[in-house]
């Protein structure tokens, strides 16, 4: 059965919303144990009961979330590959194979000549080339995969390499800015573009919320690798925002 609205609502809502459940819990908990650590009217051994009690319950408490969290990722991609099955009827797909065809035969000898994927994929975004989009989504990253080490040197990314997770989200950002995101291939992408910058700081903001409420001592780590998944989520949100308004909630993709 295809995923609905509903459940794509729910799930993009839950990726959104899970960093700041699990910071709200974790909070809770600590308040709870600094309280009981505080008291003077308890017995040490009393204490140390109340506190590892309180403990469990956190953690117990993060597990549901967190399969939430792997749940509304795998609902969202399953969406995403839905999106990509072709629509409408046998000649209008058809139409649209042959116009990516004819776009892929001239994108090319570009690539082929030394000209770097990222200009191609801007100058497409600039000019709102549909089929162009079609066809790199298609083709591109199959033809950087093939290349001799000694072009790599021609077609480089910001990065300094043609990294595949960085050629599709690029490719991805493409597919929203000049297809939308209201349906078909830039739906799609929107949606594995949110999945890409939510669920790995949802789940690295789980984990901080479980190295706080257990107290692990690798608490310091697991808060630097959830700043840093902010900046990587805010990074991938940046690049559609400065360009285009994709819908902040997908009902109305």
């Amino acid at each position: 059965m295809p995923v609905t609205i509903e459940q794509i609502q729910s799930a993009w809502s839950t990726l959104v919303k899970a960093p700041e459940s699990a910071r709200q819990l974790a909070d809770q908990i600590a308040e709870q144990i600094a309280t009981i650590d505080q008291g003077d009217q308890w017995a040490p051994a009393y204490k140390r009961e109340a506190i590892a009690k309180w403990r469990q319950h956190g953690a117990e408490s993060l597990a549901p979330m967190r399969r939430d969290v792997d749940q509304a990722a795998e609902t969202l991609m399953t969406a995403a590959t839905e999106g990509d099955r072709p629509t409408g009827s046998d000649t209008a797909q058809l139409l649209a194979e042959t116009r990516a065809g004819r776009a892929w035969a001239r994108l090319r000898p570009l690539l082929d000549s030394g000209r770097s994927w990222p200009s191609i994929v801007a100058e497409i975004e600039r000019r709102g080339d549909r089929p162009g989009v079609d066809a790199l989504l298609d083709e591109l990253p199959a033809y950087l995969r093939t290349r001799t080490p000694a072009s790599l040197d021609t077609a480089v990314d910001d990065q300094g390499e043609d990294d595949p997770a960085a050629v599709t989200e690029r490719l991805q950002v493409a597919a929203v800015r000049v297809l939308g995101d209201r349906e078909g291939r830039g739906r799609s992408a929107r949606l594995r573009l949110h999945v890409a910058a939510r669920h790995p700081l949802a789940l690295a903001a789980l984990d901080a919320a479980d190295a706080r409420v257990t107290g692990r001592t690798d608490g310091l780590g697991a808060a630097i690798a959830t700043q840093y998944a902010e900046r990587q989520a805010a990074r991938i949100e940046s690049m559609l925002t400065s360009s285009t308004e994709p819908t902040p909630e997908p009902a109305a993709i």
